[in-house]
C-alpha cells in the first residue's frame, strides 16, 4: 500500500482498516492450471480467409498470477460508469505501480476506501462519471492507495 505526502509517494504499513462495504471472493489456490480455448472475434464482417484456430488461455494465469497481491472487490455506486458499472467483480493488484491515469482503490484521510482514476501530476482523484466532483488534494492529505485495478469483470452485459 502507498501513501502519497507532498511530491511523493511511500510505502506504509495500514492495520485495523475498515472493510465492511468490501465483499470477500475467496480464491482456491491448489495449483492446478485450468486453461480454455481462446479465440479471436470480429467485432464487424469477418473475413472467410480469418484463421480461427484457438489458442490456450488460463484466467488465473492472466489475472491472478499473483495471489499474494490480488485483491476481489464488487463495485457499489455509480461514480465510475460507464467504465466500471456496479456489481462488477474489479481486480486489485497492489503489487502494481499505480500512474497517472490508472483506477486506484484509495483512501483520504482515513476515509472508506472508493475506486477513482488517479493523476499524480495535478494531485488529483477523477471518476470517470463526470457528473461526480474531481477530489483536489491538498498539501498534508494522506492518500492511501490500496492498489491498481488490473482488470474486471462484468457478469450482467445488459446494464
Amino acid at each position: 500500500m502507498e501513501r502519497i505526502t507532498g511530491n511523493r509517494m511511500k510505502n506504509i504499513k495500514i492495520e485495523n482498516i475498515d472493510f465492511e462495504d468490501v465483499e470477500l471472493i475467496h480464491m482456491k489456490q491448489d495449483y492446478h492450471k485450468c486453461y480454455v480455448k481462446m479465440y479471436s472475434v470480429q467485432n464487424g464482417f469477418p473475413s472467410p480467409a480469418e484463421d480461427f484456430e484457438g489458442e490456450k488461455l488460463s484466467l488465473d494465469e492472466k489475472y491472478l498470477s499473483k495471489f499474494e497481491s490480488t485483491y476481489f472487490a464488487k463495485a457499489k455506486g455509480i461514480s465510475n460508469r460507464p467504465t466500471i458499472r456496479e456489481n462488477d467483480i474489479l481486480i486489485i493488484r497492489a503489487d502494481l505501480t499505480v500512474n497517472d491515469g490508472d483506477l486506484a482503490i484509495v483512501s483520504i484521510n482515513n476515509s472508506k476506501f472508493t475506486t477513482k482514476r488517479v493523476d499524480l501530476t495535478n494531485k488529483r482523484l477523477i471518476p470517470d462519471n463526470k457528473d461526480f466532483p474531481e477530489i483536489v488534494l491538498q498539501e498534508g492529505d494522506t492518500v492511501i492507495i490500496m492498489g491498481k485495478v488490473h482488470a474486471y469483470v462484468r457478469e450482467d452485459l445488459s446494464k
